[in-house]
């Protein structure tokens, strides 16, 4: 069995200056002259049970020293710790069992409790790893030392992104996450899955995020709820849809993160009013998805966030009437934000397309024109510089389309909503029966800045 390194030190190891230097933050060189430089350490102070380096190292090395016991048990010396819970915890020498043919960290969890498991928790102090095979302990890794400090995030950003969560949450089919907020460690959706996101989620994890499956967040920011009037001669305005950009203006993601829903469609009567008819409704606006993982994110399946597409409206029987079509909603809302990067591989897509504007029609000599569709959502990236990486991915950022006008429209007629905007401006209503007019597609923003330790 290896043990690495050999600490504390015994009565013939070698102590060169490199050593004492790191134990210290001292220079011990004799050159007493210059300041931070002290005497040479003289064979005295280096042995036997009052020997004061021996003494001081020990009291540094000795705390929650992992040594091996026998076969598959490691034995954990005792110590005192300073929790995050702001209390001083004294804990006893205690023995561990390790499972065969894997390899176990072993640490001190937040509340000062010797635990192991197959991987580190973002916060804790880490102790040993133990790699066993075929029943015994073939290495242990001393984890306690400055040879191993370790390169991770910040315990104070694990806190902001997943609190100290163990929990690991692997998806299954057909699955709705309906609570808006979540705390995990892991966050996966495997290979075949699809998950259900109504509206809105914000998913933190102390760990890792893997979307391998599909994630779908529905469009449900309310579009302007359709039109249904009973008297004649009258003009009804189109109902507006929920969110900053219901009538097609610019807003941005810090203040509104997910879409804006489309307005319905106009009604204008001059005669009859029909005895069953709807102007339609605007499309809902696309939802909000935040994914925050300290320890990264990997996408190589699908994440939609489309806005929803107006309704057409309705007409039964024979009138003087005129109804434009509604307007799309806007595309939505998802943010990526690790401390140690985001992957999107080149089989993954990323969907915040706007919605359809739906067409106008008209029973008399009025034409409709069709409504205007949404802008395209935002998708945003926070992670250190250097870490993103997006190469060969799909990330769909494209304006929905709008309806068609009940007849081409030359300089007259009765216009449409424009479509919701969001990061980009809502597309514009069309005039003609057979070219439709596409929104502005929407915004990727890709930030290096995260508000964290």
């Amino acid at each position: 069995m290896v043990l690495l390194p050999n600490v504390p030190f015994a009565d013939g190891d070698i102590v060169t200056p490199e050593v004492l230097n790191l134990a210290f933050n001292q220079v011990f060189d004799g050159q007493t002259q210059y300041l931070g430089h002290y005497p040479l350490i003289v064979n005295t102070q280096l042995s036997g049970a009052t020997g004061q380096v021996k003494q001081v190292v020990d009291s540094i090395t000795s705390p929650f020293l992992v040594t091996y016991v026998s076969a598959l048990t490691v034995n954990v010396a005792s110590g005192v710790v300073a929790t995050d819970l702001g209390t001083v915890t004294s804990v006893a020498t205690s023995n561990i069992v390790l499972p065969d043919n894997k390899t176990t960290y072993i640490y001190l969890n937040t509340s000062g409790v010797v635990t192991s498991a197959d991987r580190l928790p973002t916060v804790c102090r880490a102790l040993a790893k133990g790699v066993t095979s075929g029943g015994v302990v073939t290495t242990l890794t001393d984890l306690r030392s400055l040879t191993y400090r370790s390169i991770g995030i910040d315990p104070q950003s694990a806190l902001v992104f997943g609190g100290q969560s163990v929990t690991d949450k692997v998806c299954t089919a057909g699955e709705n996450l309906t609570n808006g907020l979540y705390y995990f460690r892991d966050f996966t959706v495997p290979s075949g899955v699809t998950v259900t996101v109504p509206g809105y989620a914000n998913i933190k994890c102390s760990g890792k995020i893997v979307i391998d499956g599909t994630l779908t967040v529905t469009p449900i920011v309310p579009g302007g709820a359709a039109l249904s009037p009973a008297t004649t001669s009258q003009i009804y305005n189109a109902r507006p849809g929920t969110g900053l950009g219901t009538y097609g203006g610019v807003y941005p993601w810090g203040l509104q993160p997910y879409g804006s829903g489309g307005q319905a469609g106009q009604f204008l009567s001059t005669g009859v009013v029909p005895t069953v008819f709807s102007s339609g409704s605007g499309g809902n606006g696309g939802g909000g998805l935040k994914l925050e993982a300290a320890q990264g994110i990997t996408v190589t399946g699908t994440i939609n966030a489309r806005g929803g597409n107006a309704v057409t409206g309705a007409l039964t029987s024979a009138a003087t009437i005129v109804i434009t079509g509604s307007a799309g909603g806007s595309g939505g809302c998802v943010i990526f934000t690790s401390k140690l990067g985001v992957t999107l591989s080149p089989t993954s897509t990323i969907n915040v397309q706007g919605g359809n504007g739906s067409n106008g029609f008209q029973a008399g000599t009025t034409p409709g024109a069709g409504g205007g569709g949404g802008a395209g959502g935002v998708v945003v990236i926070l992670c250190p510089t250097g870490l993103a990486n997006t190469t060969g991915s799909t990330i769909n950022l494209t304006g929905g389309t709008s309806g068609l006008a009940s007849t081409t429209i030359a300089g007259t007629g009765y216009g449409a909503p424009v479509g919701a905007g969001f990061a980009t401006a809502g597309g514009n209503a069309s005039s003609s029966a057979t070219t439709p007019i596409v929104a502005p597609s929407g915004t990727f923003i890709l930030l290096a800045d995260l508000p964290l330790g």
